[in-house]
């Protein structure tokens, strides 16, 4: 229940209590008989509301504290309505019904029953003697002062009583009962606090029973009249608990979670007060004499004196407790100082061997690490028999960054140890299964087997893994990636094997994921030139070797040229030219992407201002990185090379990937933020590559779409194709966003394009890449070149 909801309900309740008291002052029947069941029934729905609210785990006691309470106040909602259909409906008189007495006895019992639940939550550490003492004490001076009260200490009075109000006298018996077992209850905790939950609901109980002790004398004298400040007090009493039930979300819980240890009775608190108090109650009815005082005083006297023993027993044996508890201590601190004295070697032997294994696994898959794999498995490789061959599954978890930065580290060690012990599924004989270090494994095969015996038990992993993962209220599907190495084929010792499955690893990765791959030459040929480009990138000359190509964008109107994409080309001394396919991804790996895209923008820009001077005005659009983005100098560095170069922000276009910009809500404002107050254009570049969805391009702060060539190439071959690009220009028509489609390189797919309404092109129909200098030409003699140029 919310804040504001548990405020109105509590105001609704002091509002139609309030009506009702007043009616009770007036001893109105009519409101009064009206009022009392639409209270009891707004009670009982928050009572029930509040029951539905707790917890699953809410221990078992409190739960069926609150149970009783709730049909405690149903039980007297009954009676109120049967009571007011007596009333309005029927010629009888309500106080007569011996029906309606018996009904209203029950709320008694069920508060009764919560109170003894109570009593048996919070006792159970307590001191039993001091609890016994104190709960016989109060008994007798209850007793004591019913006796006075409603019995004038006259026995004759009591035969007349018992006699003629049997069934009070009973619920005389039981209201006594639960006073005294919650004065117990709360008087005796010296350790521990109470939430305002609990407060509140034992003021209610205390209120009603003090409301029926009250009643049950009126009756006994035949004083009662219904409908009177009698009967708000009932209600008053209800009103607390359910009051109670309301907070009970908002109390305080850390004392609840310690109450077993906290709410302790040794000690002494207002008791004494307590049991003084009830010959001041005889006082105030009017039947108080020497003789009652002194019977008081006698329970007070022998209960303080018992008190003064018991307390001092305790202390005694506390005393003991801890001499006893130090003497065992010191006895097994000898004991166990001998024994270690004795048995040092075989400990420190047997401690070397727990450290030795310890240092072997893995603490949170309980698999092997790095560290014993790499030394078992050279020593396997060593021990093979003629014939035997060994093969390394290096496994590695698709896509796992996604889970811990969506669902934190603690869910993604829980699906970690999860996949570990799927793959031990597949750990037989004289296999080894280790974790490397964050989400990759390795698993390792001896023996004399084929390559389809390999594949079987690959593609058993995958599919595996690919079951989902199941973690409290998240369900996962997780992939794996697994490249294959096997000795001595494939290597000649442990390192280069374990490379060679990794290199295997990676190249399953770039092809999809969620396979396998057996590494090859092809492979191996790959991996030495990415190695290679590594080493060669790290020494590059960005201004000897790095140069900006410029592919023409045109409408798709009349053919005109209204821009450009800036497109990086790097002229290796030992590669040759490089696409950006190839060393960008990288670059990106090595953090050299933006000093390499900081030279980009740089370059690009300045082209922009020297067109500028030339008359030749162009957009150019400049692809971007996350890495980029991500800077916190990005947009300070772009406005200062625009600045420097006198370029205005609308001549520039930042190129986004569709999977960096989509990447989730915060991503896409994170770019708006950035970028919204700068001035330039953004543009999406590649959408239809990824994995958005086209309702995305609603809330996306960019100004146009470029289809990716994958879509364009197969346009007018496939109808799916076909109809994915029409949606995405309708739909960004209809938004005003722009369209431009990329990789146009025959007349059918433009004419289709022209038709679908996309606004702009680009692609090697009417220009491909070219230098600035070449480019240049272009624009000033206006050609329009439909094949190479």
């Amino acid at each position: 229940m919310k804040r504001n909801n548990c405020r109105d309900s509590i105001l609704l309740m002091i509002l139609l209590y309030s009506t009702f008291f007043t009616a009770s002052i007036y001893k109105s029947d009519f409101w009064g008989n009206i009022l009392s069941p639409i209270i009891d029934v707004i009670t009982s729905a928050v009572l029930l509301h509040n029951l539905l609210l707790l917890k699953k785990d809410e221990k078992s006691n409190s739960k069926k504290i609150w149970i009783n309470l709730y049909f405690s106040m149903l039980s007297w909602t009954a009676a109120d309505f049967i009571w007011s259909f007596y009333y309005f409906f029927t010629p009888f008189s309500p106080d007569k019904s011996i029906l309606l007495k018996y009904m209203y006895f029950v709320p008694n019992m069920f508060l009764l029953a919560a109170v003894i639940l109570y009593f048996m939550d919070i006792y159970r550490k307590w001191n039993m003697l001091q609890l016994t003492l104190d709960s016989l004490a109060l008994t007798l001076s209850s007793v004591l002062l019913v006796w006075i009260v409603f019995y004038k200490g006259d026995i004759q009075i009591v035969k007349l009583l018992v006699k003629q109000h049997m069934f009070e006298n009973t619920m005389l018996i039981f209201d006594i009962a639960a006073l005294v077992i919650m004065f117990i209850s709360y008087y005796s905790i010296r350790q521990g606090k109470l939430n305002n939950s609990t407060y509140l609901t034992l003021a209610g109980i205390f209120v009603y029973y003090m409301a029926d002790m009250y009643y049950l004398y009126l009756c006994m004298h035949d004083l009662y009249v219904p409908n009177t400040l009698i009967d708000s007090a009932y209600m008053l009493g209800f009103l607390f608990i359910a009051t109670g039930s309301i907070t009970k979300k908002y109390s305080d819980n850390s004392s609840v979670q310690q109450r077993e240890e906290k709410l302790m009775n040794v000690g002494f608190r207002q008791k004494r007060f307590i049991l003084m108090l009830f010959p001041v109650i005889a006082l105030f009815f009017g039947n108080f004499s020497i003789q009652t005082a002194a019977y008081f005083l006698i329970i007070l006297a022998i209960r303080e004196i018992l008190t003064g023993h018991i307390q001092r027993y305790i202390k005694k044996e506390q005393l003991l407790a801890a001499e006893k508890e130090m003497n065992v201590l010191l006895e097994e601190k000898i004991k166990q100082r001998t024994k270690e004295i004795s048995d040092a070697y075989k400990k420190l032997e047997l401690k070397n061997k727990e450290l030795d294994f310890l240092s072997n696994m893995d603490h949170l898959t309980n698999l092997y690490n790095r560290r014993y794999f790499f030394s078992n498995l050279d020593s396997k490789l060593h021990s093979l028999d003629s014939g035997e061959k060994t093969a390394l599954f290096y496994i590695d978890l698709d896509r796992f960054k996604f889970i811990n930065d969506m669902y934190g580290h603690q869910i993604g060690d829980q699906a970690l140890v999860e996949i570990a012990r799927r793959l031990k599924m597949h750990v037989c004989g004289d296999s080894i299964l280790a974790r490397m270090g964050g989400d990759e494994f390795v698993l390792v095969k001896r023996g004399f087997f084929e390559y389809e015996d390999m594949e079987t038990l690959a593609r058993s992993m995958v599919s595996e893994c690919n079951e989902p993962i199941e973690i409290g209220q998240y369900l996962f599907y997780v992939s794996v990636s697994i490249g294959i190495s096997i000795y001595p084929m494939d290597a000649k010792d442990c390192y280069s094997l374990m490379r060679n499955a990794d290199f295997a690893m990676h190249e399953i990765k770039e092809n999809g994921k969620n396979g396998f791959i057996f590494f090859d030459s092809r492979i191996s040929e790959k991996m030495g030139r990415k190695i290679k480009i590594e080493n060669l990138i790290k020494t590059a000359d960005y201004n000897k070797e790095f140069e900006l190509y410029y592919q023409p964008q045109f409408s798709t109107v009349n053919r005109e040229i209204i821009g450009a994409e800036a497109l990086l080309r790097w002229k290796s001394r030992e590669l040759g030219v490089l696409s950006p396919t190839e060393f960008i991804s990288i670059a990106e790996e090595m953090d050299c992407i933006s000093s390499i895209g900081d030279w980009v923008m740089e370059k690009a820009i300045t082209q922009i201002a020297q067109w500028n001077k030339k008359s030749l005005h162009l957009k150019v659009g400049i692809n971007v990185s996350p890495k980029q983005l991500d800077n916190k100098n990005f947009i300070d560095r772009l406005t200062f090379i625009m600045n420097e170069n006198q370029v205005s922000p609308e001549q520039v276009d930042i190129e986004i990937t569709e999977n960096q910009a989509i990447a989730g809500e915060y991503r896409i404002k994170q770019i708006d933020s950035l970028l919204s107050g700068l001035g330039v254009s953004v543009s999406i570049d590649d959408f239809g590559t990824g994995y958005s969805s086209l309702s995305y391009l609603k809330i996306l702060p960019f100004e146009r779409i470029k289809i990716a060539k994958q879509l364009i190439d197969v346009i007018s071959s496939d109808n799916f194709d076909y109809e994915i690009v029409k949606a995405v220009i309708m739909l960004a028509k209809s938004i005003g966003i722009r369209t431009i489609a990329e990789g146009v390189e025959t007349h059918e797919q433009l004419d289709i394009l022209a038709k679908l309404g996309c606004d702009e092109f680009q692609g090697y129909l009417y220009g491909k890449p070219m230098s600035a200098s070449d480019f240049e030409k272009m624009i000033k003699s206006n050609l329009l070149v439909e094949k190479n140029i």
